[in-house]
């Protein structure tokens, strides 16, 4: 896997033919810090491996963070997520990322209060923010906040318009039932191990990139601050898990 992580294209290329000599394409996408790495644990507990399973570069539209959002004006919380790429529908997104067209796609979300914490705390953490105060000013939490926003309400859009090729699932209702990413395959028609599921699936004591005693910045009163602005933001995106056409008898 470490080669794989090294040389990206090898890896998702390994993984483009076995998606293909399975007839399982899936791919996994969501924000940072919203649960992207512990989605991609439990696809591989259920032996598959996504389409995107090893990152590119973050301008590369395989990657698992990559804006999908026409508003690129909203990409402010690091210039390496900056792109100039746009999609139309679900169809063209497959052919621009070069996934083939019965790709099915996972989108992972953390509700927007824990997300927003998170993101100050990495930022910090990973050097881009000097300091609590400059992390969850006013400027920088509605910046991070309006690009979570727009990058899920891209994808609630797609998920919407096709219901049967893209789901999402809220982060808190995966832990609390790791199975339902299960379920989510089964509503998409992918194939996965379902008769030697893991005991401790969901269950992990450390996931890639969100190691255990990762040091924490946030004091209550830059919670209350986050409370605050999420409170009172104007969200497009719903922040509500979107169903399957398995969902919606008759449709």
């Amino acid at each position: 896997m470490k080669i794989f992580e090294t040389y990206p294209t090898l890896g998702n290329g390994i993984a483009r033919l076995s998606n293909l000599l399975s007839g399982n394409c899936c791919a996994h996408h969501g924000i940072r810090r919203s649960g992207t790495n512990y989605l991609l644990r439990i696809l591989i507990d259920l032996k598959l491996c996504p389409l995107n399973a090893f990152d590119p570069q973050r301008t590369n539209p395989k990657h698992k963070h990559f804006r999908w959002q026409s508003d690129k004006s909203s990409i402010k919380m690091h210039d390496h997520y900056k792109n100039d790429i746009t999609s139309p529908d679900l169809d063209a997104l497959n052919s621009i990322a070069g996934y083939p067209g019965a790709t099915r796609h996972l989108v992972i979300f953390k509700p927007p209060e824990p997300w927003l914490a998170s993101i100050v705390n990495w930022g910090i953490d990973c050097g881009w923010h000097h300091s609590v105060e400059e992390a969850a000013s006013s400027e920088k939490l509605l910046d991070a906040l309006g690009e979570y926003d727009a990058y899920y309400h891209f994808w609630q859009e797609i998920s919407q318009a096709n219901r049967n090729r893209a789901l999402m699932l809220c982060y808190d209702d995966v832990f609390e039932r790791p199975l339902l990413v299960a379920d989510a395959l089964d509503g998409l028609g992918v194939k996965y191990n379902s008769k030697h599921l893991p005991r401790n699936l969901g269950r992990y004591p450390e996931i890639k990139m969100s190691r255990a005693n990762r040091p924490s910045y946030i004091d209550d009163n830059t919670r209350l601050r986050i409370k605050s602005v999420v409170c009172n933001y104007n969200f497009r995106f719903s922040r509500e898990p979107c169903r399957t056409n398995a969902d919606h008898p008759g449709s």
